[in-house]
């Protein structure tokens, strides 16, 4: 089974190239705590997966990336992140592995990552907000309704990274070069692509 969701906020069909130099943008973690991109990936090979609710791709893939963050959360030459627009109080059950009586994104989130337990690392960028207001199952599948993006485009992941759909994964070498671009995500070539990232980090480590 392949899955895509070539969309980008501006609702359009886009192929372009991503940036080449990792970005000076400013992040925020869920306690509100704020960083720039920068200061992370100094000197770091640095990973880094977009994503959102409820883009069924992104968590399809989160199987991967969680066998990715177990194997270099813990390796210091490695900077690993995930980068969602969802607002922070929407995504904050699914980091607390648990559901609300309005959002059950954490059971999505199990349906389809086969996982139990969701362990990455999130940020969020500055101006950039998508704010829901419920994700529920009904009968057939799992529904929700949100208030709409910022207004502000431009500072959304995919116009900063230049990126032209979700889930989209970036890897830049201790440079900040960019070294690996992949947008969508097949579970049929799951095993592939977590050798490729491997051999690439490896690479240039």
């Amino acid at each position: 089974m392949v899955l895509f969701f070539f969309v980008s906020t501006s609702g359009q069909k886009k192929y372009i190239r991503p940036v080449k130099q990792i970005p000076s943008v400013s992040l925020y973690n869920l306690n509100g705590d704020t960083i720039n991109l920068l200061t992370l990936a100094k000197d770091k090979i640095t990973f880094i997966d977009f994503w959102f609710v409820p883009c069924g791709p992104c968590f399809a893939e989160m199987n991967l990336l969680h066998k990715l963050y177990s194997k270099y959360k813990d390796n210091s030459k490695v900077c690993f992140v995930t980068v969602t627009y969802t607002d922070s109080a929407f995504v904050r059950p699914l980091i607390e592995n648990r559901n609300t009586d309005s959002n059950q994104t954490y059971s999505y989130f199990k349906t389809l990552s086969r996982l139990d337990t969701f362990r990455l690392p999130v940020y969020f960028t500055k101006n950039a907000i998508s704010k829901q207001t419920s994700f529920i199952k009904s009968k057939f599948d799992f529904a929700g309704k949100g208030e709409g993006l910022s207004k502000d485009k431009s500072q959304f992941p995919d116009q900063i990274f230049r990126f032209p759909a979700y889930p989209t994964i970036l890897i830049f070498d201790k440079n900040g070069q960019l070294i690996y671009d992949k947008t969508g995500f097949s579970d049929n070539g799951e095993k592939q692509q977590y050798l490729t990232i491997q051999s690439i980090i490896t690479k240039h480590m």
